[in-house]
């Protein structure tokens, strides 16, 4: 039976943890309604404004990458209100992958990303090479599978080279004494390994898909098969797919789904 003593030292020991957990979200929250009032501003700064638009974008990216980086907590935190950085999280919520346009592009979009994950308790960022300069595309979705003892996290990015030129590609990420690598070749065509797989295209032939990404990259539900779109020569988009196959250790090109 506990004595009211250690009764009243747990009970405020759970106060002390409440109130820290407040305090974070709160922090989180009044962070999260300055950023995006940070990042309005950037954006519907006029056009002939250029080098300030640029800078206040620039600076929307630095204070936002510092405070994730110094915050670990936030990995948990869903950040709703503010919809111009798309989040990204694994099955398991200890990747995810924040994506943002840094407003510097024209019909060519460019978006910055950073990836926080978990790893023996402890929260660690990482910014993708090539990311530091704007250049790349937002992450629509994170696929997770298992290789052994490792978990590896395949991000679908979705690149808009101009309105009419968009792609969509798959890589992976894992976890190696803490560090984050992107170096695996998770993946075999025919003749070698792979590091990632793309398909390029127009958008000519799809319909208006009103801000949502079309999947052109997907997986079946048990995480066997991957089908990744064919497009042809001048970028249209076909209804067959190419198909990898997970063997347990990669996903290995077996064939296409030729339908027509």
């Amino acid at each position: 039976m506990i004595s009211q003593t250690k009764l009243f030292i747990l009970t405020g020991f759970f106060t002390l943890i409440g109130t820290y957990t407040f305090s974070q979200v709160s922090l989180y929250k009044s962070k999260e309604i300055e950023f995006k009032k940070q990042y309005d501003k950037a954006q519907f700064i006029d056009l002939d404004k250029a080098d300030l638009k640029d800078s206040l974008f620039a600076k929307f990216g630095e204070d936002f990458i510092q405070f994730i980086q110094k915050n670990p907590g936030t990995l948990d935190y869903p950040f709703k209100d503010i919809s111009a950085v798309i989040i990204s999280n694994s099955d398991d919520h200890q990747f995810r992958i924040y994506s943002w346009d840094d407003g510097m592009g024209g019909t060519m979009r460019n978006f910055n990303q950073l990836v926080q994950y978990r790893s023996n308790g402890k929260v660690f960022t990482y910014i993708p090479k090539g990311e530091e300069d704007g250049a790349g595309g937002y992450c629509s979705e994170i696929y997770q599978i298992k290789v052994g003892d490792k978990t590896y996290y395949l991000p679908i990015n979705f690149s808009i080279g101009s309105s009419r030129d968009h792609g969509q590609s798959i890589s992976s990420y894992t976890v190696v004494n803490n560090t984050l690598t992107d170096t695996t070749r998770l993946f075999k065509t025919r003749t070698k390994f792979i590091k990632s797989i793309g398909v390029y295209f127009t958008t000519d032939n799809y319909e208006d898909h009103k801000g949502e990404p079309i999947q052109f990259i997907k997986k079946d539900d048990k995480n066997i098969f991957l089908y990744i779109a064919i497009a042809k020569k001048d970028g249209a988009l076909t209804p067959n797919n190419l198909i990898y196959k997970f063997n347990g250790r990669y996903f290995e090109f077996i064939g296409s789904d030729l339908k027509k």
